[in-house]
């Protein structure tokens, strides 16, 4: 059984996107990195964690990572 990090996007109270499927939690968190390097990291639980993203126009973007297991 192998793990895979799950990246998803959302805006607040909206639905959420799939983005990509990396291998690594590090590569997952460079995929929010590259659109957002001053996102704010928030651990909610175990195997999930999110990101608070602020758009230049001032508005929110929520980005999730995902563990998941295939």
């Amino acid at each position: 059984m192998a793990k895979v990090y799950v990246v998803t996007k959302a805006v607040p109270m909206g639905p959420e996107h799939y983005v990509t499927v990396k291998a690594s939690k590090k590569d997952a968190e460079k995929v929010i990195r590259a659109d957002y390097p001053n996102a704010r990291k928030d651990s909610l639980r175990s195997g999930f964690d999110s990101y608070n993203c602020k758009n230049r126009d001032g508005s929110w973007t929520l980005m999730f990572i995902r563990e998941e297991t295939i």
